[in-house]
């Protein structure tokens, strides 16, 4: 039976009790197709319930959200409708635009070839080499429509307006490598210009860096390569640079020694094959990130990298968890560490990223083992005497965290692992004979 509202529920609504729960219920039917959690049928409104009910506006009934379900209107008929008719028409939809897509490459291709046909029969060209010419024109049409979908795609379908005007570039970048390819199959190196290239730092998740080329001739065989510091060291962009981009930049970063310097990059074109130096850009000069860790996540690997410093007390980097081509890179909040300076951890950091951790390190350790979900083993806030003892005993196997008012180590098989400040890094000691303080020390069970 269809829900009925009362008033209405959400942003600025009445929100009666009964409403509210009535629109939780539904909204949770939609959950898995909304990609949401499914809220708390508690009746009472929230921020997590406009949230869904904006989601569902714009993904299920395509307008602008206001964030709210008012009786007897689009938003209470949709989500009455249930989540089966709406996954329907959502298909639909997908079905419509790719016919529409698949529609435009058509038509565009087929614009293409009329105009280069009309082009070549009024140079002469004999049919065997139409063939072959188109031959390369139409992959490189193509491959343009694909790319230039791919980018508008990012954050979502195209609408009509969006194909018409990516047509239209396709047809106009087609026809000038087609008067490119009449003029002859051999390079003309004479018409490169300088290219441009734009370049900035970005968050781990954005890739690290964000690269944007112009200027490119319309030479079908060229490639576009970015140029970290060195001629030598080369990345193939000719298709824009992604996120995945990122792993080959950094294998070239390794090989040119480049970590944790700011690095003049380049972008060039090639001519035959080779980099043709007149369309070199200018430099655009950027911080790279330190250099990764290339060892085991432990306690004992990390010690291993001699280079990790001590950073200072509460300026600890610590390890991003996700590898990048195998390697751990060093984080601050959401960002690659670029400072050589600050190549290292504090005393909790390197804890919580031997235990593959990146929370929980904002106080003291307790904090951390709470995290970690350490187990208490009545050694809390007990003396130096207590603690030699216990790890003469119970404690001689096993992996523990312990801290005091000041620091935070972690004790494996009766052996002291930490980053000390004293020791400017990474030190390990047997628990017996380490500088525990009199009192006020805290161990529990990882």
């Amino acid at each position: 039976m269809a829900v009925t509202l009362t008033g209405s529920v959400g942003r600025k609504g009445k929100n009666t009790p009964e409403d509210v729960k009535s629109v939780q219920e539904l909204l949770n039917a939609f959950a898995k197709l909304l990609k949401l959690s499914k809220l708390k049928t508690d009746g009472k409104p929230s921020k997590a319930l406009e949230t869904a009910i904006g989601k569902f506006q714009e993904q299920v009934c395509k307008f602008r959200p206001d964030f709210k379900v008012d009786p007897k209107k689009t938003t209470l008929k949709k989500l009455n409708a249930g989540p089966a008719k709406a996954a329907a028409e959502q298909k639909a939809e997908e079905k419509k635009h790719e016919k529409a897509k698949e529609d435009q490459h058509k038509k565009t291709m087929a614009s293409v070839k009329k105009l280069a046909e009309k082009a070549a029969k009024k140079q002469g060209v004999d049919s065997k080499s139409w063939k072959s010419l188109y031959s390369d024109l139409e992959k490189y049409a193509t491959e343009q429509w694909f790319a230039y979908m791919g980018k508008e795609e990012k954050k979502g379908p195209a609408d009509q307006k969006c194909l018409v005007k990516n047509a239209d570039k396709v047809l106009k970048d087609a026809l000038a490598n087609f008067d490119y390819l009449l003029g002859g199959q051999e390079s003309q190196p004479d018409a490169k210009v300088p290219l441009t290239l734009k370049g900035s730092v970005t968050t781990i998740k954005g890739g690290c860096f964000d690269f944007k080329v112009s200027g490119m001739s319309p030479d079908p065989k060229a490639k576009i390569l970015l140029v970290p510091d060195k001629f030598s060291l080369t990345l193939d962009i000719t298709k824009g640079w992604d996120k995945k981009s990122m792993v080959g930049l950094f294998k070239l970063l390794d090989q040119g020694k480049l970590w944790g310097k700011n690095v003049s990059f380049y972008a060039v074109e090639t001519t035959d094959g080779k980099p043709d130096m007149k369309t070199c850009s200018k430099a655009v000069v950027l911080a790279t990130p330190v250099a990764p860790f290339k060892g085991t996540v432990s306690l004992e690997g990390i010690g291993k990298d001699t280079g990790m410093t001590y950073t200072g007390n509460g300026k600890g980097r610590y390890l991003y968890t996700a590898p990048i081509n195998g390697w751990y890179f060093l984080k601050y909040g959401p960002n690659f560490e670029r400072d050589p300076k600050m190549r290292g951890f504090d005393c909790i950091t390197y804890v919580g990223s031997a235990m593959k951790t990146m929370s929980g390190m904002g106080g003291r350790g307790d904090g951390l083992a709470a995290h970690l979900g350490a187990s208490k083993v009545d050694m809390e806030d007990v003396t130096k005497d207590k603690v030699v003892e216990f790890f003469g005993k119970d404690g001689k196997s096993g992996t523990y965290i312990a801290w005091w008012s000041t620091h935070c180590i972690a004790v494996k098989n009766g052996t002291v692992y930490e980053f000390s400040q004293s020791k400017k890094g990474f030190n390990k000691k047997a628990a017996g004979s380490y500088g525990w303080p009199s009192k006020g020390n805290y161990v529990r069970k990882l």
